[in-house]
């Protein structure tokens, strides 16, 4: 089983990038191929018609869709924006809507959050739900939300909290148990 992973971030710091590589080790302890990217490494533009008719899908573009592609299953952890999905995954799955294969169709989704604020991230989830759902996602329907993300993480981007951790792994078994019972 091969798992991406990536932040709906382009902040070197992000609270999101650090909760995926907290994720790593538990997928690692069970044999999953597990892959974290980066999208500030694949310079996608703002998504543009008139660009993209005069140019075609960018390589960054390109790139990130083989790459997801590859994969049985997606990670992905979404910052809130005033309550929102944020601008570069929003601009992430515009362009990626536009290959002409659906990548995404059928595609395992599972959304994570973190913030410094009190609801973690959970208003963000649901209008980052949305456009998977447009596209045929199947997006896992437990949510992982961790708030007081600036005071979460050790010095190793390991979660402090072992309530927190708990309930993470917790969902991330049942997401690959999920993953697992569907055929192919």
């Amino acid at each position: 089983m091969k798992i991406l992973m990536f932040a709906g971030s382009l902040r070197k710091e992000s609270f999101n990038k650090r909760l995926l590589v907290s994720i790593k080790p538990y997928l690692a302890e069970r044999n999953i191929d597990v892959e974290q990217i980066d999208l500030v490494d694949f310079k996608i533009p703002v998504f543009n018609e008139d660009d993209e008719k005069s140019s075609g899908m960018p390589d960054g573009v390109k790139n990130l869709s083989q790459k997801i592609q590859q994969a049985q299953a997606l990670i992905i952890s979404a910052p809130e924006y005033n309550g929102s999905i944020s601008g570069v995954l929003k601009n992430t799955i515009d362009w990626l809507s536009r290959d002409k294969a659906n990548i995404f169709q059928r595609k395992q989704v599972m959304l994570t959050s973190a913030s410094p604020g009190y609801y973690a991230g959970v208003r963000g989830l649901w209008h980052t739900k949305v456009p998977f759902d447009k596209l045929e996602a199947q997006v896992y329907p437990e949510f992982f939300s961790l708030a007081a993300a600036h005071q979460a993480f050790t010095t190793e981007n390991q979660l402090k909290d072992e309530r927190m951790k708990s309930q993470l792994e917790k969902i991330l078994a049942h997401f690959l148990e999920h993953i697992s019972s569907i055929k192919k």
